[in-house]
């Protein structure tokens, strides 16, 4: 999401931002004479390059399922699932012809360490984006 933020208006928060020389003098003098401790404020709200962000809640096994169960029809294009949109049984050879739709980013490996890496991100994920707006619902609009 950062990455996004960046690449829409080229937003970076004040403390993330690389130290500037100055900054980087200040930190080696405070090695010899300590400065005053300086008051933390808290970030405000700010206008940026995304509009609204969207939070699926969709249990893993779910989210499995749905991605595994895909078939494609080579043939015409169409995608279909095993269970939520089943082919028709009585077109037996576009039964045939069907191919689970394997690629390096629908393997179920690749599924995994995604949901994964969204559980570890996730908090991160949530605090930047309180930075630009309240979330309702797991909708988060400005």
């Amino acid at each position: 999401m950062k990455k996004l933020e960046n690449a829409l208006s080229n937003f970076k928060p004040k403390d993330e931002h690389e130290p500037t020389e100055a900054e980087l003098k200040k930190k080696r003098a405070n090695y010899v004479v300590r400065a005053p401790d300086v008051e933390i404020i808290p970030r405000k709200l700010i206008k940026g390059g995304i509009d609204c962000t969207i939070v699926l809640d969709v249990k893993k096994e779910e989210a499995l399922r749905r991605a595994l169960g895909r078939r494609l029809d080579p043939q015409t294009g169409t995608v279909y699932h095993l269970e939520d949109n089943p082919p028709p049984v009585d077109n037996s050879p576009l039964v045939e012809r069907l191919v689970p739709i394997n690629d390096n980013e629908c393997s179920e490996a690749a599924l995994i360490n995604r949901l994964v890496n969204f559980d570890k991100n996730r908090k991160q994920m949530e605090e930047w984006i309180k930075m630009f707006g309240d979330e309702e619902n797991g909708i988060n609009c400005l």
